[in-house]
C-alpha cells in the first residue's frame, strides 16, 4: 500500500517473525525484551522523511477492538464448533475468545503454538506468564 512500517520487536523475536515483517517491506528495530523497552525505543527512533509515528503501541490489551476477529468468525460461521488460534503473546487468542463470547458463540477455542517458540508451554510449566 506504499506505507512505510517501522516495527520495534524484542531482541529475542523469532527469526520467522522478523523475516515476515521484512518480507512485507517493513523495517525491524530490535529493542530489549519487554513491551516497555519497545515502547521507549519506538518513541526515541525518529520517523523517516515524509513519514510520522503513530505513537500508539499495539499490545494484546491496548485496543477495545481486539475481539473483532472473533466477532467476524461468529458472523461468518454462526455454527462453528471449534476455532484454532495461533498463540504467541496471547493477545489474538484473548481477542478471538472475547469476540466469540460477545457474539454468543458456543465455539471452543484451541490455542496452538510453533514448536520453535513455545511461550505458552513455558508459561504453563512455570505457573505464570
Amino acid at each position: 500500500m506504499g506505507v512505510r512500517a517501522v516495527v520495534t520487536m524484542p531482541e529475542t523475536a523469532p527469526a520467522i517473525k522478523v523475516a515476515g515483517v521484512k518480507r512485507w517491506g517493513g523495517e525491524v528495530v530490535p529493542a530489549g525484551k519487554t513491551s516497555e523497552d519497545r515502547r521507549v525505543k519506538a518513541l526515541e527512533t525518529p520517523p523517516g522523511r515524509g513519514s510520522r509515528w503513530c505513537r500508539r503501541s499495539i499490545t494484546p490489551t491496548s485496543s477495545p477492538d481486539r475481539g473483532t476477529v472473533g466477532l467476524e468468525i461468529a458472523a461468518q460461521l454462526p455454527g462453528v464448533a471449534t476455532v484454532v488460534v495461533p498463540v504467541g503473546g496471547g493477545g489474538l487468542i484473548a481477542g478471538v475468545t472475547a469476540g466469540l463470547a460477545a457474539a454468543g458463540s458456543a465455539a471452543q477455542v484451541w490455542g496452538v503454538e510453533p514448536a520453535g517458540a513455545p511461550k505458552l508451554q513455558r508459561s504453563l510449566a512455570a505457573g505464570h506468564p
